[in-house]
Parts: C-alpha cells; structure tokens; sequence
C-alpha cells in the first residue's frame, strides 16, 4: 500500500474499506496540485475532495472559528449526503488533493455493497444528513445469508427455503436461487421458474428495473429470485453487488440458495455474505469446509455448521453447531410454503441468531498492555455481560482466546498468569538467525497447539475475529474463521524479527504497532452495538526482571511497547477506557489493578 493510499485510509468516512477498495478509490480520484493562497469557494465545489498534502483553511459563513484542514481531511460533496458548507477554504501552502467527482463515487458504491454499507453508517454516525436514496440503506441492517453444502442431495435448497420462511416472519425476505441446476426453491414454492439473471447491471435504474421484473411473490413477506438456475452460461460474480444495491433499499434478509458447482461464483457469493449457513449430513464432514472458509472469507462473516439428522438418524449431540431435524422426509402436505414447513425442524435457533442485532467489543490493540484486558474481561463475567463478537489483534486477540475456551474466571486467570509470566515470553524466544528471521515461531506455536488443540474460531459462542497482516504485501485480513491456534500464534508475532505463520497460503503475522483494529472494521458487517475498550497506561510497559532476552526487552520497551493513549472511537456506540499506571509485566497485579478500574468504570454496566 503506498503513501497516498495509506492517507485515504485515515478518512473516516472511509476507515472501513479494505485495502483493495482503497486501491480502487485510488484509481478513481484525480490528483490536483494547489497553489498557496489559492481559494475556493464551498458553495460551487461539486467533487469529493481528500488532502493528501499540505494545509487547508475554512472560513464558514456566519461563523467566527477558522477550521484547518490536514493530510487525511476531506471537504465538498459527500455522496449520499444533503450537508454542503458554505464559506472559503483556502490553502495555506503548496498543497495536492484527490479529487473523487461524486458521480464516480456512486459508481464505485454502486459495485461495492459492503463498502457502501460502512459509508452510509459512518455518513450517519458523523452527524451527516443522509439524502432520500441513502434512508432506505439506514435502520436495520440487511442481512446476508448464504445457505451452503458440498454434498448433492443434503437438503440445502429446503433448508434455503425454510429459512427464507421463518425470516420472513420478521422482515421482507428474498430468497435468491444461486445453482445452476438440480432442484430450485422455486418448485419447492411451486412458483415458475423465471429466467435467470446473468447479464451485468450497468447503474440502479437497469437493476431495479430487472430485479422488479423478475421477482415471484410468495406472501407479503417472501419473495423469490432466480439468479442463475438455468443459465446456460457461466454467471459472474460481479452481478452481485449491484444486485445487493437493490435489495437493500427492500428487504431485510437475503438468502442464497448457493450450489458448489461454481467455485467462483460460490466465493463471491461467500463474499457479500455476513452469515454462511453450512450444511452438512456428519460431523465430520465439516472439515471440507475448512479451507474453502479459511481461504475466501476476509469480511468478519460468521459461519454456522448444520447437520441433517435425516442422515444420522438420530445424531444426540453436534459439536460447534445446530441440528436440524429430518430435512429430506416426505410430505403429503398439499401446497409449497405448508409442505416445506412440515418436512424441516430445529431452524429456530439459527432464524434467532440470523435475526438478531449483534453487540461487538473492539479491545484496542496493543501489546503487553492487553493484559489489563484480562482484568475488563473478568469483570464483565462477574456482571454477566457478554458480546455476540469480541475483535482485537496482537496480544488483545490472544487474551481474548484464552478467555473464550475457559469454563470460568478461575480456569481463565490460570491460563492468562501463565502465558504473562516472562519465563513464558522467553520460551517463544526461538533463535533462527542467521537462517532469514531472528526468532523461529516455533516457540508461541507449540504453546498455542497444545493450548487450544483443533478449536475453531467460527464454532465458539463468541465469535473472535482478529486483524492479521500479510507478509508479502501488507495488506490487512480480518479472519473470522481457523484454527484459533494458528491466529494466536500469528497474533504474537512481529516482522520481520519472527518467521510467520502460514494461515491458508498467506504468511501472516500480527501487524503491531503498523495496522491496528478500529470500530470502523464492523461498519461493513450487520453488526449493531459497536463498544471500543481500550488502555490508558501512563507509564511504558515493560519486562520487569532479567528473564527476556535484553535484546527483545529492549526493543519491547522502546518501540513496539509506547504509552498506550487509551484512544477514543468516534464511531463507536460506547467507549470505555481503562486506566492504569505501570511500567512492569507481573501477571497477577495486572489482572487486580484492571477489575479495579474496570469496576469503576462498569458499575452501571447492566444499562449498556
């Protein structure tokens, strides 16, 4: 990612995106060199405008305060928005800007759903008034599902089907047919095949206008489309995300029927999802699904596993997911809806996580600071306060997992006081060199694989997506799926001191101090409530005795381990800083001193 790219990323309207997005946007805007004392007036500035150098002045009209501008402030039109300033701006010395004309914008939102998503709920959060088109992306959130199995015959179209009926009982509901043959959710519903849509949508009027056309009414509440069943040619992926422009404006949940007989077609649809419902007729057969989740998906998607009990009858229990009861028994009902309802059972539970509004905790990321989130997270157990996602990176993730897999906050203090302790630190401490990295990973990965063994991230209560980084280019991931012990190790690591670790056929590494997680991540998901917790310690924090390697003490202390700010998220619903004061690592005065302060703070913690 290069300087300019970097800069749009700190836009807050636009800390959400990826970084591919942010290439793209790159690509749209149009670089500008401006003078010193060259003027405009705000009134007739018609594109969306980035400092990339240089300084800026406001004079709002009717106002006294002068507003100044920096690299990574933005001025003029904002898409989707009715808020336009008036006054002068003026550069204060030789400056460069990007310059986005606002149609371009909306083009580039127009084929990227999930960004659009992120922009409009930040556009919102900042106080903008929203125009009339972007209303209908506000409120609650549409929520993405697709419904998903590698095996023929596992039921996954009823499955589809049912689904799309008991959400449509809380919300307009579309249910999308994604296969390219076998049986459709539209003979289910005994509905007419329409023709699938296979052409790309070139604006909103041509796909409203095709979507309308093409829609089959089941009830007020349901409704069917034909996406690719039936084409006689390979259907793109990119028709995707103008579609979801469409049905956004409409429908509170999207399902997707979505066959395994495209690879591509099945990991762009993955790709605008937020849940992924997987079916499967064994317990074991899970583990097919594992690389393709692993390899496709980098937006916080939550997977749920499902098993058909028409296939094991009668299966008791199902480790890291739903049982669903006799999907593929007969029916002698008469009509669709009534015999689709009469052969699926046991969906309940997946309609009440579907439908919910999520609450996320963002645990800022730090390093040896996130051991006072030890202290938080026992607090919140002893208040019985949880979140349907806790997010972090670095060592935030870490305590986060250890948290996750312990039976209570006896069993998680004894887990978290003994990966704190420095002896511990120094066992990670593999020396490598000179063989192309100072330390191995040996060391952090053994501890994680015989702490915690083959558990998936996607399969816990508590989903705990973690922010990673890429060796080879930088590029950020947010992996919400794995083996936790492959992101634990990899959220210890720093590069290119340590070797990293290979997570699907990426070299992933924590990322510290360069990337960090922000609230901003989660406005691209449907996640609701966003709480940002973080750590203010007023003293650098270090090793406190000669059990670290002097180097890595050294580097821990002066670079990768500064005075945490206990930073302040604008886009978070609730910010919760803790307070500290220590320059030492002693596990068990970190946990004492952060309940402390965290019951403090969280006293009125049940009317969050």
């Amino acid at each position: 990612m290069d300087h300019y790219t970097r800069i749009l990323g700190t836009v807050p309207l636009f800390r959400h995106c990826t970084d591919r997005e942010l290439s793209v946007l790159q690509k749209i805007g149009r670089f500008s060199s401006i003078r010193k004392g060259q003027t405009f007036d705000m009134k007739k500035i018609s594109s969306f405008n980035v400092i990339l150098d240089g300084v800026f002045e406001i004079e709002a009209l009717g106002r006294t305060d002068i507003v100044y501008l920096a690299p990574g402030s933005f001025f003029g039109n904002v898409p989707f928005t009715e808020n336009r300033l008036r006054g002068t701006i003026r550069a204060m010395v030789d400056s460069s800007l990007l310059l986005f004309p606002v149609e371009d914008l909306y083009r580039f939102f127009f084929i990227s759903f999930k960004c659009l998503r992120g922009f409009i709920r930040i556009a919102e959060r900042m106080g903008f008034e929203l125009s009339g088109i972007a209303g209908r992306f506000t409120g609650s959130v549409t929520s993405v599902t697709s419904v998903f199995s590698m095996e023929r015959g596992s039921g996954k179209t009823l499955l589809a089907s049912a689904l799309g009926i008991a959400l449509g009982e809380k919300g307009r509901t579309i249910i999308l047919d994604m296969s390219y043959g076998g049986e459709s959710v539209f003979t289910l519903f005994e509905k007419k095949i329409t023709s699938p849509i296979s052409q790309k949508m070139e604006d909103d009027g041509s796909a409203r206008a095709m979507v309308e056309d093409r829609v089959e009414r089941v009830s007020d509440t349901l409704d069917l489309l034909n996406i690719s069943h039936g084409s006689k040619v390979k259907v793109q992926g990119d028709i995707l995300q103008p579609l979801l422009f469409v049905l956004s404006q409409d429908y509170r949940f999207v399902v997707m029927d979505v066959s395994n007989d495209d690879d591509d077609f099945r990991d762009s649809c993955f790709g605008v999802s937020d849940s992924i419902v997987c079916l499967v007729s064994q317990e074991k057969r899970k583990k097919e699904f594992y690389p393709i989740a692993d390899a496709g998906l980098r937006d916080g998607q939550r997977v749920y596993y499902c098993l058909n009990e028409f296939h094991t009858k009668g299966a008791g229990s199902f480790s890291g997911g739903f049982i669903i009861d006799g999907i593929g028994a007969s029916s002698k009902e008469g009509d669709g809806k009534a015999a689709i309802l009469s052969r699926t059972g046991g969906i309940g539970r997946i309609r009440a996580e579907l439908e919910k509004k999520r609450t996320a905790a963002v645990f800022e990321s730090s390093y040896l600071d996130a051991a006072f989130i030890g202290g938080v997270l026992v607090t919140l157990r002893g208040r019985g306060v949880s979140f349907d996602l806790n997010y972090s990176s670095s060592l935030g993730h870490i305590v986060l997992a250890l948290d996750s897999v312990s039976g209570g906050a006896e069993e998680f203090k004894k887990g978290f006081l003994s990966f704190f302790q420095e002896d511990r630190f120094n066992s990670f401490l593999d020396i490598g060199f000179p063989d192309g990295y100072l330390f191995r990973q040996a060391g952090i990965s053994k501890f994680a694989e015989e702490f915690f063994g083959k558990i998936r991230i996607e399969e816990l209560q508590c989903l705990l997506p973690v922010m990673l980084c890429d060796s080879s280019d930088g590029s950020r991931h947010l992996l919400s799926t794995g083996h936790l012990a492959d992101t634990v190790a990899a959220a210890f690591l720093q590069y290119p001191l340590f070797d990293c670790r290979e997570i699907a056929g990426r070299r992933l590494w924590s990322g510290f101090p360069e990337i960090s997680v922000r609230a901003g991540d989660l406005f691209r998901t449907d996640t609701g409530e966003i709480y940002n917790i973080s750590v203010q310690n007023s003293e650098r924090l270090g090793f406190s005795g000669n059990r670290v390697l002097p180097m890595y003490g050294a580097y821990i202390r002066d670079f990768l381990q500064p005075k945490t700010s206990g930073r302040i998220s604008e886009l978070a619903d609730r910010n919760l800083r803790i307070s500290v004061s220590e320059h030492e690592m002693k596990g068990e005065k970190f946990l004492r001193i952060a309940e402390e302060s965290a019951n403090k703070l969280l006293k009125d913690i049940k009317k969050l």
